[in-house]
């Protein structure tokens, strides 16, 4: 996602729904999905660079969006002081790299109500672990 009013949007939806996002799976170690940083080929680096530009661009230093992305995840992340700008940067531009994944805010949105909606029934019901069965309920 480069786009930086859909960046925006997207941030503010993470604002209101962080409790639907795996935040840690997003730092440097990467995750099986998006992998190391400096582990990144030319074209990733290129795709890396676009993005955190579109990031800065969309949520800018000491910006209202930034003081609400940071306080929300200092909360989420049980931080004791506020996360640096360039940390925040780095993961959100982490998260919307993956154009393929991450087209617009509209992807975002779906993501973080069918997170919600999935944690409500995990916590409804008890569950650990989902089985193929639990999507119809959930879905339905």
């Amino acid at each position: 996602m480069k786009d930086i009013k859909e960046i925006k949007k997207s941030i503010q939806l993470l604002v209101r729904y962080p409790h639907t996002f795996g935040w840690v799976e997003f730092g440097d170690k990467g995750n099986a999905c998006t992998g190391r940083l400096d582990h990144m080929d030319r074209a990733d680096n290129d795709n890396y660079a676009e993005t955190y530009a579109a990031v800065v661009k969309a949520m800018p230093k000491y910006s209202e969006l930034h003081e609400c992305f940071g306080a929300v995840l200092q909360k989420e992340l049980g931080l004791a002081q506020y996360p640096r700008y360039d940390y925040m940067v780095k993961l959100l531009t982490r998260i919307f790299m993956d154009d393929a994944q991450m087209q617009d805010s509209d992807s975002i949105k779906r993501m973080c109500f069918f997170t919600d909606r999935v944690q409500r029934y995990m916590k409804t019901t008890g569950k650990k672990e989902l089985e193929p069965a639990d999507m119809a309920l959930i879905l339905g």
